[in-house]
């Protein structure tokens, strides 16, 4: 004889059904904060090349090279108010055409009101502060309120008011920095020229030989002041805008060059570089937003490659890791 279980039992499965369900629905994507939250964006930029162009019957000289850079920038940024329209995202059609209709409406109801509002100067001009005279000017309006289209009016500021109200859900997120932290560097880079240009016959193998090092390591200084890294969010299509911070000065260090050239002379200085640097259109990059895809601000991260091409073609490579930690 088969023996169905207790309703205890089926009872009990329902209710851990139900805990398991309204935990799924506890554990949503973090999108949205309060204002004033404080979250912390970390990048780490780093640049690497290597190569060699070699001597050519047309060119008799042959350069070797490799190049490391790196620095690692960290800002602290604030939750600004949640709203309804973007900063940093581009406007949708839809956002660009309810704002041109909220302004048509607009200009509709100073056409619809115009005797009014013209009725309402002149008693201004002809009393003043005087509020007894406005009183008496305001009851003569009733001819200006017959010329005037209220009711039209009244049905275009509704309009308005909830077009208003509706573009103003707390859809998009900006957060503003408000300190960035000092940014570790370093940088090691080496060049080696050999040269056969006429000049060099007096050198064994009729060759010059010339070494170039540039070494550098410390840090940038911070700001606790604000500065043009922000990120902002867009909650309805899970994705993110980031202006990614980058050192707030350049980096300090030491150029070495050694050599026989005749052309040339051998030096030791302390010099700086940009970096990161990108030219031509890949230079808008640190400054553009860059829309990256999340579904929530907790997991927020991500890599972003730039090839570049240096001063003689070499293929180096700058890589961006980004990551923010929400509060």
């Amino acid at each position: 004889m088969q023996i169905s279980p207790p309703r205890r039992c089926a009872d009990m499965k329902y209710a851990v059904s139900l805990l398991l369900a309204s935990f799924a629905l506890s554990a949503h994507a973090e999108m949205v904060y309060p204002k004033g939250a404080r979250a912390t964006i970390t990048v780490e930029y780093s640049y690497q090349s290597a190569g060699d162009k070699p001597e050519s019957p047309s060119d008799p000289i042959a350069v070797t090279w490799r190049a490391k850079r790196a620095v690692t920038v960290t800002g602290t940024l604030e939750a600004q108010p949640a709203i309804g329209v973007p900063t940093l995202h581009k406007q949708e059609a839809q956002q660009t055409a309810e704002i041109a209709g909220m302004q048509k409406r607009a200009a509709t109801v100073m056409v619809q009101t115009a005797p009014m509002m013209d009725a309402a100067m002149a008693a201004y001009e002809k009393c003043g502060d005087n509020e007894a005279c406005l009183e008496l000017e305001v009851g003569k309006m009733s001819e200006a309120v017959e010329k005037s289209d209220v009711k039209g009016a009244r049905k275009n500021i509704d309009a308005i008011t909830a077009a208003t109200a509706n573009m103003n859900g707390p859809r998009y997120q900006r957060w503003a920095t408000v300190s960035q932290a000092p940014s570790p560097y370093t940088f090691d880079e080496e060049k080696n020229v050999l040269s056969r240009d006429p000049g060099c016959v007096r050198n064994p193998k009729e060759t010059c030989t010339t070494r170039e090092t540039l070494k550098g390591a410390g840090t940038v200084a911070g700001s606790n002041s604000e500065s043009l890294s922000m990120f902002e969010v867009d909650s309805k299509n899970g994705d993110i805008a980031l202006v990614l911070p980058v050192p707030l000065g350049a980096l300090s260090g030491t150029f070495t060059r050694t050599t026989n050239d005749p052309e040339q002379a051998s030096e030791q200085k302390k010099t700086q570089i940009a970096f990161p640097s990108l030219g031509g259109e890949a230079s808008g990059s640190f400054t553009d937003p860059i829309i990256v895809a999340i579904k929530d601000l907790r997991a927020a991260a991500g890599t972003l490659t730039f090839p570049t091409a240096g001063e003689f073609g070499e293929k180096g490579t700058l890589t961006v890791k980004w990551r923010i930690t929400p509060p």
